[in-house]
């Protein structure tokens, strides 16, 4: 075994000591959900989602945007960029990507 928790080959081996800080992630994840489901109960929840549902319907272009991430997700937007030396990078950024007659003509330069 390496210094470093893992054998020869990279891979960590039993017992190592150097993985296992990612239960304290995911006790904090679960105490911020905690939290929220104790601050605002599942009521509360469909109340906000139901208002956020008219605003939409009433032409606010961001509650509509809020709502079609919340139930797509965000799409991916791939973008090729040559650096020198002719080097070619493929970057991949989330961008939202509703219908374009959902947004009004002033809020696309937002």
């Amino acid at each position: 075994m390496m210094a470093n928790g893992r054998d020869s080959r990279g891979r960590f081996v039993k017992g190592n000591q150097h993985g296992k800080l990612n239960g304290g992630r995911r006790r904090v994840e679960f105490d911020r959900q905690m939290l929220i489901d104790e601050t605002i109960p599942p009521e509360r929840w469909a109340r906000m989602l139901e208002a956020q549902v008219q605003n939409a319907e009433a032409g606010d272009s961001r509650a509509f945007q809020i709502l079609w991430e919340f139930r797509f997700g965000k799409a991916k937007e791939t973008v090729e960029a040559t650096v020198s030396g002719g080097v070619v990078l493929i970057l991949e950024r989330s961008v939202p990507r509703p219908p374009v007659d959902a947004i009004d003509d002033d809020d696309q330069d937002r």
